[in-house]
């Protein structure tokens, strides 16, 4: 079963920039002077008081953007100088809270609970460079810490077992610099012995952790087809244990770890599936590119059924239960609006307990209400209202797992959940320094668009402001394919919100989480209807 969900969009950074957003076409620019008058052609401010650039030929629009993706963005504080400085008349609105408050790197980016519950493997971002760190849960002591030095990043950290880690570094130069993953993944143990570098490892994708042989786990690798190998963590050495005729694409295993099931892209486009029957696979879905999605995630206890997300015709995915043997299916779970944005299994790794969705605030769907492990995720969920519960891992025996509680106005802590004492002990906090009540809420909204298009998004207005009169950033996310900005704590709007600015961010056509049609209304459309979707969202 898989354990381990592949981001549906690949998230690039891009290189952020101020600007006020002009038509599509830019042929010269020039600078507005701090408190220059805007043209009069709208209900917008009657005055612009930060310096940007601008096209002094095309239509004004009456708003101010920032682009970039939304990771990258975290870190502009010289470019929010000039802004924040111009606009200081503004920023009554409460306490000014100081720019490098919102942009010190938080206490962690990704917290992973051990197995056996009893270690935390935590990355720390520290000014130049991430490192990881193993924390023993009984008295949150540091047991074991990696540093790979100055520009390296930790991206992704995973157990392999209860002794072992296995780890993914990156290269970062300067805050606006794509992060370059290098081919090779790492291992060790948990007190930082026995480290050994899996040369082209980051190439492979974990399909099944395999606890029952905690020496090795299953991973994926496309070389012109699609191949399952066992992957010994201990010294990087691979066997081959199935292909499948996908030109790009991973499997599915079952409870008794043998591949049934083989999905993904083929050169031309095409999404593909196939089931395994004995010896040969079976093509059991097929679907031009953007034209629907068909991917089994796991299968049920009876290891016949099996859990599957579909798409039809490029619209959001679905939570299907699919008998294969009679091709029945059973619709679990759909929100109709976004995509599933992840899953929540029972310890067992049998039961698909809830599925996660980004529609407004996050919200989880429990499809096994009655599983025991539902009702206690549910309970702790109920228990924090007006938070979104992130969870972190559950050890093999379900007795204890950690969760993330977060907010639009909260960065988050981390909690460790003992069933058998029915407590949840407080761990860490990403940014204790923020302090929730002087951060601004981050509303939801829905837009019609000029073409009749429905878009969503995120509109942040001022804490001590009833949201009349105030001066509109548009803070549109990078990629622009695929990726999407959601409901959260963003310390760059909140900074603006702080200094008196209403933010946007709308998720225009090609952003991802929407449906494949969704993002493919957004190809060879830039600086059209992409631009169209921002320009009519303020405007609505």
């Amino acid at each position: 079963m898989r354990r381990h969900s592949r981001s549906r969009g690949i998230r690039k950074h891009r290189p952020g920039r101020m600007t006020w957003r002009l038509c599509s076409t830019v042929s010269s620019t020039r600078w507005i002077g701090q408190g220059e008058e805007l043209p009069r052609q709208g209900p917008w401010p009657s005055s612009c008081l930060v310096s940007s650039h601008c096209d002094k030929t095309g239509q004004w629009f009456p708003y101010c953007s920032i682009e970039g993706s939304r990771k990258n963005r975290m870190r502009m504080i010289r470019p929010f100088a000039l802004l924040l400085l111009a606009v200081s008349s503004l920023s009554a609105w409460s306490r000014e809270i100081p720019i490098e408050d919102f942009f010190k790197d938080p206490e962690f980016s990704s917290v992973r609970l051990s197995p056996d519950g009893k270690h935390l493997a935590v990355i720390v971002p520290q000014a130049d460079r991430t490192v990881l760190a193993v924390l023993d849960t009984s008295n949150r002591k540091v047991v074991g810490k990696w540093d790979y030095g100055e520009d390296r990043h930790f991206s992704n950290v995973v157990w392999a077992n209860n002794k072992r880690l296995l780890f993914w570094v990156g290269i970062k130069m300067g805050s606006f610099d794509f992060k370059v993953t290098k081919g090779d993944l790492y291992a060790s143990n948990v007190d930082g012995s026995g480290r050994i570098d899996i040369p082209n490892g980051t190439y492979y994708d974990i399909v099944d952790l395999t606890p029952e042989d905690p020496d090795t786990i299953l991973v994926e690798r496309s070389l012109g087809t699609a191949f399952l190998f066992k992957l010994n963590v201990n010294n990087g050495r691979t066997t081959t244990v199935a292909t499948a005729p996908v030109d790009g694409g991973g499997f599915l295993v079952d409870h008794a770890r043998k591949a049934r099931y083989a999905y993904g892209v083929m050169e031309d486009g095409r999404q593909v599936t196939f089931r395994r029957d004995g010896e040969k696979w079976t093509n059991v879905h097929e679907a031009p590119r953007s034209g629907g999605t068909y991917t089994p995630l796991g299968f049920a206890a009876d290891d016949k059924r099996v859990y599957v997300s579909e798409g039809k015709g490029g619209k959001p995915e679905s939570l299907m239960l699919v008998n294969p043997d009679s091709n029945e299916s059973e619709q679990l779970s759909s929100d109709g609006i976004v995509d599933p944005s992840g899953y929540l299994w029972s310890s067992d790794r049998k039961t698909l307990l809830a599925v996660r969705y980004e529609e407004g605030v996050p919200y989880w769907d429990f499809v096994a209400p009655e599983h025991p492990e539902s009702k206690v995720y549910a309970g702790i969920i109920k228990a924090f209202p007006g938070k979104a519960v992130a969870f972190g891992g559950i050890t093999d025996d379900g007795s204890r797992f950690a969760f993330r509680v977060y907010s639009d106005t909260d960065p988050g802590q981390v909690y460790l959940f003992d069933a058998a004492a029915g407590k949840a002990t407080y761990m860490l906090s990403s940014m204790d320094w923020i302090k929730p009540a002087e951060m601004s809420p981050m509303k939801p909204v829905e837009v019609t668009t000029r073409d009749g298009k429905k878009i969503h998004g995120y509109l942040t207005i001022p804490a001590s402001s009833d949201g009349r009169n105030l001066p509109l950033i548009v803070n549109p996310h990078g990629g622009p394919h695929g990726v999407r900005d959601d409901w959260g704590f963003n310390p760059e709007v909140q900074l603006l919100a702080n200094r008196g600015f209403a933010v946007l961010q709308m998720n225009y056509r090609g952003s991802g989480g929407y449906g494949d049609s969704f993002i493919s209304a957004g190809y060879r459309n830039w600086g059209t209807s992409m631009q169209d979707d921002l320009t009519d969202s303020v405007r609505s």
